[in-house]
């Protein structure tokens, strides 16, 4: 019994018991199911050690090699202690009545027509016994009830290996690479338990890495794992056999369609029996394909035990080449759904093709140069404009295709490879395609879709770079090429670009009105996707125009339907541009909590561009916040990133902030001289809303002139009040987002020199009038702010927070707790992924500063400190 496991030591095993229990009630024939090293056993073990036989005298029939009617007979009676009868298995019948009996037949694997002759007849004749088989599957007897045992959740698998290698000598690092690790290698293993606990057994000399690594390339640490797979194999049919050897060229889901295609010559009632009975087995997992087909996935132990049988029959080659020919053919057709009313469908399915798709073009590259540049320009299709186009190997893919004499088919790829480039921010390698691009399809007939589309990238990556006529000359290009053609996908794409282009300019009502015609192109189309972006985009312009409210509904419309066609790209970009409304609003907080998640998906999805914006809209708050310091090292890192990728744009809009930080800093020259790099920029690009921007906060400079110089109050007072004037106005080439942000950093600047708006962030809080005073109860359990005493003590990870922050505050002021630290110190030995255990620190800080602690609770970088200027009153605590 190779998973068994000692009683009350079961993890995630509950609901399979307590369903154990339901069915052992219900019928006196119970078939416990399952892949090999799920822990059929052991779950019957566990459930026996908790009393689940009852009054039953319980007899454990280990059946292991057992595969005949005759070798189940001789089982049987060896573990009841009596000769075997002649006669046949019913003969047993006299033996089991002679008292309450449960019968556990312990890897059942006799064919099921054997048992099903036998069994039905000793429960006829034995009115108080109870049946109770592990097996692959179902036996299909009367009256059976059946309990399938699954793999386990991941965070159970992390725990049993976690145990089961403590046991072992493992030492964990706690680190969260590790503990990505560790839930790769539960992946990876399937969540079954006989696995997790092999590998486990392995911790004293191989780390999980390593184990993942030693996965990859062969089964060699789960030799046991194997032997299990060896007996089931045995017993399946030669068909059943063919088709699991087939489908371990499928990493991902399959289809009918897909076995079909690798397995031409099985008859097709043949080969659907073969896949009821693999999944009544649970070898493969059944899934429903959001395009309404039923899908199936191979356990990845249970592949790799297949793929070496498909290695040794020598079908390796010829089955992978028949599987890359369906997945291009497949992907072909679906990328062309993308750009109609099927997008979403076409898009899951896509998605989870991907990793399939993308090693068929690895394979194709050396000798199929053609099909691999198909393929490629189909996972392209799909994956570029989401952020998760493989670059690498579409660029090889493209050596290949070069190869080719079809230049529609390059140029075709060039342009999905330098979308894929762009969103990384190479915009001169990205640009250098679509260049070579159009050359390649000068002087002859192309598809003019093809063009157009080309242009509008161009003109895309021309704004970018502050060009505006250069990028309003290729959009004017790509409408020309679109008068020839009916194409509403890419006359939506024109209309949005030169919507970006007009909002660039100023020019908010003529963007408005082209945002709203894409998204009516894109309807027309059925592109949910670009609908998406369209309404995103116009949701910048009602942000631009300052109608906040009608922004942020908008911005989360857009978001459904980046959800709905799955992507995440557009999503973060919308969670971005969210957190710009919510610092526009000056609600701070949330706009960080925005910025921070949106920075952290950008950075996953490789989009430079956008990673730049989060780190200068993190910058800006730091600003606001009056962290000077901090602000100006997020601005140094944005305008490191623009600089890289080439975005001049967003640089420019980011220098006068910089600048203004600069000169409250001190750092007079620095900000003359980027003040009049960004003043040269605006002008060049034709931009009076940056330009009124400019012109606010150089107030901030007139208030921190050069040392020896007095301060021009009156001068920043009038460039407050052009301002003020301007964001009243109706003027939309001046009335900016960042005006409003602007005019904000100014009166704060005046406050700071004595003037009369209020300070962006109140002195640290005071309990006596005087010096700042934070007053710190026994263990934490309540603090003294502003007179007022605060209990903590039902407020448990509040409280184990705050108690850190004060050790911190009082071992290194002015250095920030990282978030990680935080997180452990709030919920000690708890695990969450990066995500939640951002999103529970979050709500504690806030908790916190709603108690009372808003003015001294301040955030530095990815971390948490107590104000540095706090005097900390902890006498009393002990």
């Amino acid at each position: 019994m190779p998973d068994k496991a000692p009683a009350g030591r079961l993890i995630g095993r509950d609901g399979d018991l307590a369903a154990l229990a339901e069915a052992s009630r219900a019928s006196r024939l119970v078939s416990v199911v399952g892949a090999p090293g799920v822990g059929k056993s052991a779950l019957v073990h566990e459930w026996l050690a908790g009393t689940g036989a009852g009054d039953r005298r319980a007899v454990v029939v280990p059946l292991e090699g057992a595969t005949t009617a005759e070798e189940l007979a001789g089982k049987v009676a060896g573990a009841l202690g009596v000769p075997l009868p002649s006669g046949g298995l019913d003969r047993f019948a006299p033996i089991l009545a002679a008292d309450p009996l449960l019968l556990v037949l312990d890897g059942l694997e006799v064919p099921a027509e054997a048992v099903c002759a036998s069994v039905p007849a000793w429960l006829d004749r034995a009115p108080d016994l109870l049946v109770l088989g592990t097996r692959g599957a179902p036996l299909g007897a009367p009256g059976e009830r059946v309990v399938r045992v699954s793999p386990l959740a991941q965070a159970d698998a992390v725990s049993l290996f976690e145990r089961r290698a403590a046991d072992a000598g493992w030492r964990p690092r706690n680190t969260p690479e590790e503990a990505r690790a560790l839930e790769t290698l539960a992946a990876r293993l399937d969540g079954l338990p006989l696995a997790i606990e092999l590998a486990a057994a392995r911790a004293s000399v191989l780390t999980p890495k390593q184990m993942i690594e030693r996965l990859d390339r062969d089964m060699g640490i789960l030799e046991g794992l194997r032997a299990a797979f060896a007996l089931t194999w045995s017993l399946l049919e030669p068909s059943s056999r063919a088709l699991l050897a087939a489908a371990s060229v499928f990493v991902g889901p399959f289809t009918v369609d897909a076995i079909e295609a690798v397995l031409p010559d099985m008859p097709a009632s043949e080969l659907v029996a073969a896949l009821d009975d693999v999944a009544r087995r649970s070898l493969v997992s059944r899934l429903d394909l959001p395009d309404e087909q039923v899908g199936f996935r191979l356990l990845s132990t249970v592949r790799s035990f297949a793929r070496r049988e498909l290695d040794v029959a020598g079908q390796t080659d010829l089955t992978l080449d028949r599987a890359d020919e369906y997945l291009v053919r497949a992907a072909e057709r679906l990328a062309g759904l993308l750009v109609t009313e099927q997008e979403s469908t076409a898009a899951a399915r896509l998605e989870e093709m991907a990793g399939d798709l993308g090693r068929a073009v690895e394979r194709a590259a050396a000798l199929r140069p053609a099909m691999a540049a198909r393929g490629a320009i189909a996972l392209a299709t799909f994956a570029s404009p989401r952020g998760s186009a493989p670059v690498a190997l579409l660029s090889r893919a493209l050596v290949a295709a070069k190869r080719t004499a079809d230049r529609e088919l390059v140029a075709r790829l060039e342009y999905e490879l330098a979308r894929a480039r762009t969103r990384l921010g190479f915009i001169d390698e990205a640009r250098a395609m679509l260049d070579d691009a159009l050359r390649r399809l000068d002087g002859g007939e192309p598809d003019a879709g093809l063009v157009a589309r080309l242009l509008i990238e161009r003109g895309k990556q021309r704004l970018q770079r502050g060009d505006f006529s250069g990028s309003r000359a290729d959009l004017d290009g790509a409408v020309r090429a679109l008068e020839e053609v009916e194409d509403p996908y890419a006359d939506g794409l024109a209309a949005n670009e030169r919507g970006r282009l007009e909002e660039a300019m100023g020019e908010l009502g003529a963007a408005a009105a082209s945002f709203l015609r894409a998204r009516a192109r894109f309807r027309h189309a059925g592109s949910v996707r670009m609908q998406g972006i369209a309404l995103q985009n116009l949701g910048v312009v009602r942000y631009a125009e300052g109608r906040l409210e009608e922004a942020r509904a908008l911005l989360e419309e857009a978001l459904e339907l980046h959800r709905l066609a799955h992507d995440p790209a557009s999503a973060a970009d919308n969670l971005l541009n969210t957190g710009s409304v919510l610092l526009t609003a000056g609600k701070l907080d949330e706009a960080e909590a925005a910025t921070v998640r949106a920075l952290d998906e950008e950075r996953r999805l490789g989009n430079r561009r956008f990673e730049g914006l989060a780190l200068g809209n993190l910058a800006i708050l730091a600003h606001e916040r009056e962290d000077q310091q901090v602000a100006y090292g997020r601005y140094q890192r944005a305008l490191t990133v623009f600089r890289e990728t080439g975005d001049a744009r967003f640089a420019a809009i980011f220098t006068p902030f910089l600048a203004a930080c600069e000169a409250s800093l001190g750092l007079w020259r620095e900000a003359t001289t980027d003040f009049a790099e960004a003043r040269e920029a605006f002008t060049a690009f034709g931009d009076p809303g940056n330009l009124a921007v400019l012109d606010t906060l150089l107030g901030v400079l007139s208030l921190n002139p050069a040392p020896g110089e007095p301060p021009r109050l009156d001068d920043a007072e009038a460039r407050l009040e052009r301002a003020e004037a301007a964001l009243a106005s109706r003027d939309d080439a001046s009335r900016t987002p960042e005006l409003a942000i602007a005019v904000r950093l100014l009166r704060a600047a005046q406050a700071r020199r004595g003037g009369a708006a209020a300070p962006a962030r109140p002195a640290p809080a005071s309990s006596s009038g005087g010096e700042a005073v934070l007053a710190i109860g026994p263990d934490v359990r309540w603090f003294v702010v502003r007179g007022a005493r605060v209990e903590l003590g039902a407020r448990a990870a509040p409280r184990r927070i705050l108690a850190v922050l004060v050790e911190q505050r009082l071992r290194a002021p002015g250095v920030g707790l990282p978030q990680e630290a935080v997180f452990a110190a709030g919920w000690p030995g708890q695990k969450a992924d990066f995500e939640a255990a951002r999103a529970r620190v979050y709500t504690a800080i806030r908790t916190l500063r709603r108690l009372g602690l808003e003015d001294v609770l301040l955030r530095q970088d990815d971390g948490y400190l107590l104000d540095p200027r706090l005097r900390l009153d902890v006498s009393s605590t002990t």
